[in-house]
């Protein structure tokens, strides 16, 4: 049998995962009497393998989605992250605690303040066996600026231009110095040269798997790609089960179906703490859970004074102790949390105020109070009624619209709600991710995921100086600056902190990151790590 980080042997013709079985020339027997005989072999096999203490040939994860999109230019979403880096590998990424790393570049260098050079890796194939250059490198970027509907083109809105200067050098030069492009090309999947400007639906990249099977919002399958540039993953294959229903995800594992499942709630955890066959994992993480606000027109909370109602009423404190059985929660006031460039230690939020919050409502007009619905996913619906219930003792009446993610998502991109609970990441360590994506005005490369209707020009000016400035206490400055507007205008109010948490099978040696992505290659048996 086959070694953890080696391919199995296979007939020619044999598809991925498939065993050579010995032929028995001769046998007679009838064909099902041969074929029941052949499984029940070829099973034996496997489970003396497993006895030995070999691999298994399948790694399984349980998400709340496979993947939004098999774009990695359509989206900005954590579990599609997870799921597409199977596939795709990037110029830089980041280590478990968010460290600049390299992966398709070895090396690079800034000749002036606007010009990155990047020397890249030779010998990187795709999976259908062309070889990775800088023209693939150059035309990935250009793609994820042009590509109609892309969402990560705001991690780009700094780039002029790209360019293959040899075919293992990329030049990348920016219209103003920024000092974190790196950490922004860590969330740029490179795809091949000639990728199309419309949807890709079928992967192919240069990561340790290659696409099989799969859908958005279907079960996705990868096969180990034998001629991955890297160190060879333990599993032979990886699927990705999409578990909308949070519950169900807690019991995945428990229940055999799969081997780690990410993303559970303080609930889930809950139950699923004392299941059999399974262990628990937490850490912390860097998503702030906020409670985000539609300020267009029609909306309650397009009244500034309301949005300032709410944040008077909100007692983080309190939100944090509600689960008991679960892993603490932090209060968080702040868009990032500690070590997050943008995160200020001296900050000292407004303590909660039940008559400071009457007196803005009144004086917005709903001395009665009024009424809205908050849309949330499941994996916070155990937050959202104890939300409700502080804002409830000021007067605003909350409805909890509670759909699974694929649906809380949809509804969210298309800015179908009053407010909205969500988390927000600054997946490169920088406060200009949450900036740039939720809070700018939408246009030339910002605001791709501000579903809020929210816009200020002064704020838009002070992110895009911030942007442009490397001296980092002159760029704290603009920062701050940029943070008395949010707080005064309140787009979005800062609550929690939540800890990751995780279900995984016993026999795994896995431990999780602080991005929240699950990558097969960093999963290994127990006894082979």
């Amino acid at each position: 049998m086959h070694r953890a980080g080696r391919d199995v042997d296979r007939r020619p013709d044999a598809g991925p995962g498939s065993l050579e079985c010995p032929r028995r020339s001769r046998d007679r027997r009838p064909m099902r009497s041969r074929l029941l005989l052949l499984v029940l072999s070829c099973g034996l096999a496997l489970a003396a393998c497993s006895r030995r203490g070999a691999a298994p040939l399948t790694l399984t994860l349980a998400q709340p989605a496979s993947a939004v999109s098999l774009d990695p230019h359509l989206h900005d979403e954590e579990a599609t992250y997870s799921t597409l880096s199977h596939f795709y590998s990037r110029l830089v990424t980041f280590g478990a605690e968010l460290e600049v790393v390299p992966e398709l570049a070895l090396s690079w260098e800034n000749p002036t303040d606007t010009l990155w050079r990047f020397r890249l890796r030779t010998g990187v194939l795709f999976h259908d066996g062309r070889p990775f250059t800088a023209e693939d490198a150059a035309a990935t970027i250009r793609r994820a600026i042009a590509l109609p509907g892309s969402k990560v083109a705001f991690y780009l809105q700094s780039v002029e231009e790209a360019r293959a200067a040899e075919p293992d050098v990329l030049e990348v030069r920016t219209r103003y110095p920024y000092a974190v492009l790196l950490n922004k090309l860590a969330l740029i999947d490179v795809v091949p040269r000639d990728a199309p400007l419309a949807p890709i639906t079928a992967p192919v990249g240069t990561g340790p798997y290659r696409f099989v099977a799969g859908a958005a919002g279907q079960p996705v399958v990868g096969a180990r790609f034998s001629r991955f540039f890297g160190p060879l993953p333990a599993w032979e294959r990886v699927t990705v089960l999409p578990f909308p229903d949070e519950r169900e995800r807690g019991t995945a594992v428990s229940h055999g179906k799969a081997d780690i499942a990410g993303r559970l709630s303080e609930d889930a955890w809950a139950e699923a703490r004392s299941l059999p066959g399974q262990r628990m994992l937490s850490r912390e993480g860097i998503g702030v859970t906020m409670l985000g606000f539609s300020v267009k027109p029609g909306s309650p909370f397009a009244d500034v004074r309301v949005r300032r109602a709410v944040a008077r009423a909100v007692d983080r404190r309190d939100l944090a102790a509600s689960w008991k059985d679960a892993p603490p929660a932090v209060p968080m006031a702040q868009l990032v949390p500690p070590g997050v460039f943008g995160h200020s230690r001296d900050f000292r939020p407004e303590e909660p105020g039940e008559a400071a919050a009457r007196a803005l409502l009144a004086e917005a007009g709903h001395p009665g109070g009024l009424d809205a619905t908050v849309l949330v996913p499941d994996s916070a619906r155990s937050l959202a009624p104890r939300l409700a219930a502080q804002l409830a003792r000021v007067g605003i009446r909350l409805k909890v619209d509670s759909r699974p993610w694929p649906g809380f998502y949809e509804a969210w991109n298309r800015s179908e709600f009053q407010a909205c609970l969500f988390a927000w990441s600054a997946a490169t360590t920088d406060i200009s991710d949450v900036f740039d994506a939720i809070l700018h005005s939408p246009g030339e490369g910002y605001g791709g995921s501000n579903h809020l209707g929210y816009s200020d020009p002064e704020l838009d000016r002070l992110i895009e100086a911030s942007n442009r400035t490397l001296d980092p206490y002159q760029r704290l400055s603009q920062v701050e600056a940029a943070l008395v507007i949010f707080r005064r205008d309140v787009p979005v109010v800062p609550l929690l902190l939540r800890p990751h948490m995780y279900a995984i099978r016993p026999g795994l040696d896995w431990t999780p990151r602080r991005d929240r992505r699950i990558r097969a290659v960093d999963v290994k048996p127990a006894e082979a790590s």
